[in-house]
């Protein structure tokens, strides 16, 4: 089964290679898909303005973004330090806020150190970048620019970012996709259905799986993005607001 391109499924419908075919023989391909982003081919293209980078405009509104994601208004100093005693998400925000406002490095205005973050993750995300070549360019950057405000590792700007939500979980699961290990199989050592171990290690006779010592790497993993934060996003925004009613 396939994403059918045709003019009438517009990649919104699985169907057989076959069905496939007879659609678009009969149909015709979508017309604006020109990118096979859902076939295989990589997005990221010369008509890179097609993903939402505007290279020339580097001034992106972070301050506003901040305000729709956590619901506070940052208009002055005070009322940042008062929501900041008892909430938690307080002081997400505030830190967020800083570093919106820090710059990239001294006398330089067009990047401040969060905005840059989110271009360099994004162009990750497009390029299908590794973690290890991430921070490779990271410790360019710092070697190349004196004083360069940047974090020395991929995982340390991981938990910049996190903070702004839309984050993903990962769960272990059968390598021929019988079960998750999650729920009442959240502790075993081996699929109950097809009897395929979980771990990659040959020894998986351990039944502690959350010693340190006896640390073994899954066979598979599935990445769960929810859904319900991204629709939260989505109402909570004040540039998507009004295209959810």
């Amino acid at each position: 089964m396939i994403l059918c391109p045709c003019r009438d499924c517009g990649n919104g419908i699985c169907r057989t290679r076959d069905d496939v075919e007879a659609h678009l023989f009969w149909r015709g391909l979508k017309p604006e898909y020109c990118n096979w982003t859902a076939h295989g081919e990589t997005s990221f293209t010369n008509d890179i303005g097609s993903h939402s980078i505007d290279v020339d405009n580097v001034n992106d509104d972070m301050e506003g973004l901040l305000n729709d994601v956590f619901g506070f208004e940052s208009n002055t100093t005070d009322e940042r330090e008062e929501s900041n005693k008892p909430n938690a998400d307080a002081a997400k925000f505030n830190k967020l806020i800083s570093d919106s406002q820090q710059e990239l490095f001294p006398i330089y205005k067009n990047f401040s150190k969060l905005d840059f973050l989110i271009r360099l993750l994004q162009l990750k995300c497009l390029g299908n970048w590794t973690q290890k070549s991430f921070t490779m360019l990271l410790d360019l950057l710092r070697e190349a620019i004196e004083d360069i405000c940047l974090p020395k590792f991929y995982y340390e700007t991981k938990k910049i970012i996190q903070d702004l939500g839309l984050s993903y979980k990962k769960y272990d699961a059968c390598r021929n996709d019988c079960i998750l290990y999650w729920g009442p199989h959240e502790f075993k050592n081996e699929c109950n259905i097809c009897n395929e171990s979980r771990w990659v290690t040959e020894d998986s006779t351990s039944k502690d799986i959350s010693s340190k010592k006896n640390k073994k790497v899954a066979g598979k993993v599935m990445w769960h993005f929810p859904l319900t934060s991204r629709l939260q996003r989505l109402f909570m925004s004040s540039k998507t607001a009004s295209n959810m009613i």
